[in-house]
């Protein structure tokens, strides 16, 4: 089958040296000495909130999780209501090569499958593109990834990815209606649905300056929560705890929640961008300048789900996914094919940025029409309705208010460094938005909580 370039194939790096041996020492490992009278709140019980307390408990420490969910896991969450546990978080491993979230799995037994990001179909009305119209495609994205890299290289000023695709492809003129459409769609795909948000609100000084790790990409047919579960083994995790506020002072912190007060000798809040951005929770001192501007001038992406079950496969068996490029490009969606995951007839629909947040205002029936419309213009009108089906609505969390982190025009790339950055000895932060080779992964996140335990642990 003919394939598109994947931006996701495109940018595997050489990345920061993490071996299995580092996934096995999170939980194993002991330091040469440690104050074992000390106690940690971590906030958060997500993938960050989860690797530190896990580190901190083996090297000794007295550590509390203080959950505001009823559940554990954050941003990672596999449903069951269609029958099978779906993840409407995150769903990816990206690149096993080096990533402790896969030494982990391996670990622990877990199964995973390999997503083929070759294995994706672009459609125009309901005929797939030819072979000429792919290789003519994959050519010209190929081409304004270089040329997007030259431009930012060049500016004086940020401006957006979106600003800067629209001067590029002013030169394309002389593309078909069908392959132009299907260029844009392809680098919504690749950049726009990947990070979440419309390119209009992407930093190009901030576009491709992450790392990638290398090797395949991989779900989990049996659901994320099996790394969450595992990680959260033995831990002490108070859930329903809603912090509020937040004190330290040189002799330590104290967490006010919905539920009461706890004090320890340091704190790490693993709070994503989005809650911190709100100001949900009150610090005492307040948070030092740098790191609260660098909060205010991110952004969080949105990327949500709408996962589609039928009676039975009508799309292709081979694909992995598939995209319709003649749809609005501000309604770009992109379908994945659960069934070679899990055997199901499942559909699941990626939607980002403020088309998303759009429609997590609008109501189940009419989100299910558009993506049926979207199905229908490829496979036909006779495609039957869903059984079941569920649908995300990250933005509305009031515990996400998003789904991961990005840089908008005009925030600054190491704004990722100074939200890292610890308040004394007292506060420490992790999660996704703090860790700037890796943000908005799974891997990032557990690295970040992983971090900021071995600052403990090393003084």
């Amino acid at each position: 089958m003919p394939t598109l370039l994947s931006r996701r194939r495109f940018l595997q790096l050489s990345s920061l040296a993490i071996t299995s041996v580092f996934a096995r020492s999170l939980l194993t490992a002991q330091p040469a000495h440690v104050q074992a009278n000390e106690t940690i709140l971590v906030i958060g019980a997500g993938i960050a909130g989860l690797a530190a307390a896990r580190r901190l408990q083996t090297a000794g420490y007295a550590v509390i999780v203080l959950e505001g969910r009823d559940r554990i896991g954050g941003r990672v969450w596999a449903d069951d209501t269609l029958g099978l546990p779906l993840d409407l978080g995150a769903a990816w491993i990206h690149g096993i090569g080096g990533n402790p979230i896969y030494d982990l799995a391996r670990q622990w037994g877990i199964v995973t499958s390999v997503t083929d990001f070759d294995a994706s179909a672009v459609y125009y009305g309901a005929d797939e593109l030819t072979d000429e119209d792919y290789a003519e495609v994959e050519a010209v994205v190929e081409e304004l990834y270089d040329e997007l890299e030259a431009l930012k290289a060049d500016l004086d000023e940020d401006e957006s990815v979106g600003a800067a695709v629209e001067e590029l492809l002013a030169d394309y003129g002389d593309l078909s209606a069908r392959v132009l459409a299907s260029v844009r769609w392809t680098i919504m795909s690749e950049i726009g649905l990947e990070m979440g948000e419309d390119l209009t609100n992407l930093s190009l000084w901030a576009w491709d300056e992450d790392e990638a790790l290398s090797g395949d990409d991989v779900v989990f047919p049996g659901g994320y929560r099996q790394i969450v579960e595992r990680l959260a083994e033995g831990l002490d995790i108070r859930l329903g705890q809603v912090v509020t506020a937040l004190y330290h002072d040189g002799a330590g912190v104290e967490v006010e929640t919905s539920s009461g007060v706890f004090v320890a000798d340091r704190v790490i809040v693993t709070l994503p961008l989005g809650v911190l951005q709100r100001g949900l929770v009150a610090f005492d001192p307040p948070l030092p300048t740098a790191k609260q501007t660098a909060i205010d001038r991110m952004a969080m992406g949105s990327l949500d789900k709408v996962v589609l079950r039928f009676s039975a496969q009508f799309w292709p068996d081979e694909l992995h996914s598939f995209g319709a490029a003649d749809q609005p490009e501000a309604e770009a969606t992109e379908f994945w094919n659960m069934a070679i995951h899990t055997g199901a007839p499942i559909l699941v629909a990626l939607i980002g940025g403020d088309d998303a947040r759009q429609l997590e205002r609008t109501n189940e029936q009419t989100v299910v029409a558009r993506m049926l419309n979207h199905l229908r213009s490829m496979f036909g009108a006779e495609i039957p309705e869903p059984t079941a089906y569920v649908i995300t609505r990250w933005s509305s969390d009031p515990f996400a208010y998003g789904s991961y982190s990005h840089i908008p025009p005009g925030a600054d790339y190491d704004d990722y460094e100074t939200l890292a950055a610890p308040v004394s000895d007292r506060v420490l932060f992790a999660g996704e938005a703090t860790h700037a080779a890796y943000p908005a992964t799974v891997h990032g996140a557990f690295l970040s909580g992983a971090r900021e335990a071995e600052r403990i642990i090393n003084g």
